[in-house]
């Protein structure tokens, strides 16, 4: 195991892959472009740490503390990052492809072009966070709370708000368009049905099913589907 304390550490272009940080104080260390592929910084805090372009894959991050760290370029798929504080992060132009987010607070972190194909977004708290231009197919979002989120020109549709208050969102995930909508969550072909079928001719199914038409529309028109 690393040493506990490594608070304004310059361990940048470091090879630490598969190191012990534990529970670590790295809080604004320097980690830009160090190797932490396979590392244990489950539960450290690094906040304000510098991790530019680093080599996360497949780390364990859960329960770290990362506010307001720099991770902008950052290269870390199937990374652990459930129930991690990334509030206000940057994580702009990094590759999260497959990570685990699992009620990961996202609050305002910076998201821009960053690649979240297949991560799993499940409870994760997304509010005001910036996913403009962002990746975001395969993605799992049962329960994620996407309010204020800028989503311009990202792979997800913000498609519109029922009137009972529910904003449905629709993005790709198994080769379909799939559509969330308060706590459902389901393929287009499944939510039309399940609207119709429970709602019949009423006004909360009617304008269910023209939000998951006009879904369908604007996915197609932006080429998500």
């Amino acid at each position: 195991m690393m040493k506990k304390d490594n608070s304004r550490a310059d361990l940048s272009g470091a090879d630490l892959s598969g190191a012990d940080f534990q529970g670590a104080n790295l809080r604004r260390a320097n980690l830009q472009g160090a190797n932490l592929q396979g590392a244990n910084l489950s539960g450290a805090g690094l906040w304000g740490a510098n991790l530019q372009g680093a080599g996360l894959w497949g780390a364990n991050l859960r329960r770290a503390n990362l506010w307001g760290a720099d991770l902008s370029g950052a290269y870390f798929p199937a990374a652990h990052l459930r129930r991690a504080n990334l509030w206000g992060a940057d994580l702009s132009g990094a590759d999260l492809s497959g990570a685990d987010f699992q009620g990961a607070n996202l609050r305002r972190a910076d998201l821009r072009r960053a690649n979240l194909q297949g991560a799993d977004l499940r409870r994760a708290d997304l509010r005001r966070a910036n996913l403009s231009g962002a990746n975001l197919e395969e993605v799992f979002l049962e329960g994620a709370n996407l309010e204020g989120a800028n989503l311009e020109g990202a792979s997800l549709i913000r498609v519109g708000e029922r009137f009972d208050g529910h904003t449905f969102y629709a993005w790709k995930r198994e080769g379909v368009l799939f559509i969330k909508a308060g706590c459902r969550h389901f393929s287009a072909e499944e939510a039309r049905h399940h609207w119709i079928e429970t709602r019949g001719e009423t006004s909360l199914g009617k304008e269910s099913i023209a939000l998951v038409d006009s879904a369908e529309i604007r996915a197609a028109a932006r080429g998500i589907i």
